[in-house]
């Protein structure tokens, strides 16, 4: 079991985003001993695996810096972000998506995703709580509402799958900004 504090608190309603210094294998074995969501007969079932790794492709996608920036991440960080092109490890059992991301400062960060419909507050890694909603649509896409209402901040995304391509289209919508970012992976 990984030794992070936000996983030993035994809060099963939802999961938190945390940086994780424990390799990606750890990591699964947590995820894979979680119980499963509760079953939501209105939610649809997954018509496509996510599951592999995925390198972003930096000179294809778009600036992300603002997606970081939304979620209160520190400006260093934010310019360390900018030049690295992580590859992502993502683990889907039904509809459960575990994402592992190498930090551009060493270590992971991890979170699981329930793609039930129901709505779960999660915490950014500098604390700022999003109500979250992640269900898969009928034509195979995944889509992931994450809300502040406080600080008005909206980030949507919609993930998909064109050939060897996973395709990310992040919609960002806080007072100050309303963009939309597309990010594109390559399976590695």
């Amino acid at each position: 079991m990984c030794p992070c504090p936000s996983l030993r608190s035994g809060d099963q309603r939802s999961r938190r985003s945390f940086i994780c210094a424990s390799p990606p294998e750890d990591v699964r074995r947590f995820a894979a001993s979680a119980p499963p969501p509760p079953h939501n007969p209105s939610s649809n079932m997954a018509t496509v695996d996510f599951t592999g790794d995925w390198q972003l492709n930096r000179s294809k996608s778009d600036d992300n810096s603002v997606i970081l920036e939304a979620q209160e991440v520190p400006y260093l960080l934010r310019l360390a972000a900018s030049k690295f092109s992580p590859k992502i490890n993502l683990v889907q059992e039904g509809l459960s998506i575990t994402e592992n991301i190498p930090l551009p400062i060493g270590g992971f960060k991890t979170r699981v995703i329930v793609c039930d419909g129901e709505e779960r507050e999660i915490k950014s890694d500098q604390g700022l709580a999003f109500l979250t909603v992640a269900k898969f649509t009928e034509d195979g896409k995944l889509s992931i509402v994450n809300r502040n209402e406080a600080k008005g901040v909206v980030i949507s995304a919609t993930w998909e799958i064109q050939g060897t391509e996973q395709i990310k289209i992040i919609h960002v919508k806080t007072p100050k900004v309303d963009k939309v970012v597309r990010l594109y992976f390559d399976r590695a």
